[in-house]
């Protein structure tokens, strides 16, 4: 039958159209390097009598329920629906609750979109993970980079507006292939010449986004965060370098800047610096500020939350990795990769519609400040501030200053919790995205071949990686990250 189907899919296109597998995916992109910037800058997606590649590779999967909203609204208000499943940006919370009001008029009880269950029994480590960043860092604009932690970004923002504190969270929209030691396919050394060079191209992306070194005492702290090693050729390593750097040639001290720009990791295996094991803050971001050099800080601090299932393919999934830095419209920017398939999108609105029920719930603020108070001892502020209310502390036991969480590792937390997903094809397609992320980590050295055995043997017990569309689809991973099919293979023994 999926023979017959893809027989039939092929022979819709009529002879424009090669007539096997193999030759139509070389042919589909062949005819995405032909498609046009549309006015905007934005890339649309290519197309042919509704076939795309995503909707060519439906041939080997079983078939999806439909949405809620295709049994719930007229076929009218469906198209508002898919007109923004069609768009290259994902967007926003915000976004996506305005687009249900206009829709139903009001807010279901029903997720319109389908389901998210891996938000559930998620609200301490969620509230956990606010209290920590605020903690560390009062009165930040925090800044989570890529699409690995874009959905923390969407729990971060909604949190931060439902208090009404606008402009505390903001995307960055880049990916490692994004950077200059990237390109086609082929990593160059990320290290203190190569990182001198691409300083102005990556501090020109901070600039893009809000940063202002010039007036950067009349700024809030500026506060990168995402899944990080802060290895070499990490993008947190690279960005910071850029800022210090950057400041370190206006004749400043780095010092000054180490409060006002930073970046905070969640872990990726290894020791840390994690706040939540922090007795107290200020002691131990001074430990970390004494051996700062001109290009940056030499540590990170680190959230100890367990937020692992809401990273990495749970709904960051709206596109493929971004594109290049490029210059639009006068600022270095990135555009969107190839768009993944209805499915995945429609997954991460659902998830957009559980985080606005979770997050913007009074209980939820109750709970963020019972976190700050009991566990870092200050007042939540409900107003934007640097500066805390401190609360009175037990008085210490321990003889360091912060402590660690082991080998804890995202990733791997992430892969294991959603290889327990009891949908056999979103295994698959969890599976594929996490193995296309890590050839990419592994290619540039900020994932290592422990890392990838322990993740690859998580993966292979719960999917069959011979099975035919694991296969096909790892033919495109093997192709962009030629030297990882061997360290895959290896991992696997």
């Amino acid at each position: 039958m999926k023979i017959l189907r893809v027989a039939l899919a092929l022979a819709a296109f009529g002879t424009a159209a090669p007539a096997s597998a193999g030759k139509y995916k070389k042919w589909l992109k062949e005819q995405e390097l032909k498609r046009k910037s549309s006015d905007d800058g934005s890339k649309s997606k290519f197309h042919f009598d509704s076939w795309s590649d995503s909707s060519f590779f439906s041939v080997f999967k079983k078939e999806s329920k439909p949405a809620p909203y295709t049994k719930h609204l007229s076929a009218e208000k469906q198209v508002l629906i898919d007109k923004v499943l069609e768009q290259a940006h994902r967007p926003t919370v915000e976004d996506v609750m305005k687009l249900v009001k206009a829709t139903y008029g009001e807010i279901p009880a029903e997720n319109p979109f389908g389901r998210a269950h891996h938000l559930s029994g998620k609200e301490n480590a969620l509230a956990d993970m606010i209290a920590q960043m605020e903690h560390a860092y009062p009165g930040g604009t925090y800044l989570p980079l890529g699409r690995d932690v874009v959905a923390l970004s969407d729990v971060m923002e909604t949190f931060y507006r439902s208090i009404g504190q606008t402009n505390r969270v903001r995307r960055l929209d880049a990916s490692g292939t994004s950077f200059p030691h990237y390109k086609g396919g082929k990593s160059r050394p990320a290290n203190d010449e190569t990182i001198a060079e691409d300083t102005p191209l990556l501090h020109g992306y901070l600039k893009a986004n809000g940063l202002d070194l010039e007036n950067i005492e009349k700024q809030h702290p500026f506060i990168m965060f995402d899944v990080t090693s802060f290895g070499t050729s990490s993008q947190s390593t690279q960005l910071l370098q850029a800022a210090y750097r950057t400041w370190a040639k206006m004749g400043k001290d780095p010092k000054a800047l180490f409060d006002k720009v930073n970046f905070v990791g969640l872990p990726m295996g290894g020791g840390g610096k994690f706040i939540d094991r922090v007795y107290d803050i200020d002691e131990a971001k001074a430990k970390i500020k004494a051996e700062i050099s001109p290009k940056g800080p030499r540590e990170l601090l680190y959230v100890g939350a367990d937020v692992g299932s809401v990273t990495y393919g749970k709904g960051g999934m709206w596109h493929h990795d971004f594109d290049d830095f490029q210059t639009v419209g006068g600022k270095i920017d990135t555009k969107p990769g190839r768009a993944h398939d209805t499915d995945e999108r429609l997954e991460v609105l659902a998830e957009q519609f559980e985080i606005a029920k979770m997050i913007e719930a009074p209980a939820f603020l109750a709970l963020v400040k019972k976190t700050a108070a009991e566990k870092y001892y200050y007042t939540f502020p409900t107003t934007r501030t640097e500066k805390l209310s401190r609360l009175a502390k037990p008085v210490r036991v321990e003889k360091v200053s912060y402590g660690s969480h082991g080998d804890r590792s995202v990733i791997q937390d992430a892969i294991e919790d959603q290889m327990k997903d009891s949908d056999s094809y979103a295994r698959k397609r969890s599976a594929l995205n996490f193995i296309e992320d890590m050839a990419g980590m592994w290619e540039r050295s900020t994932f290592t071949d422990g890392q990838l055995r322990k993740a690859m043997h998580t993966i292979a017990d719960r999917v069959d990686l011979e099975d035919g569309y694991v296969k096909y689809m790892l033919k495109d991973v093997f192709d962009k990250y030629a030297g990882f099919k061997a360290a895959y293979k290896k991992a696997l023994e």
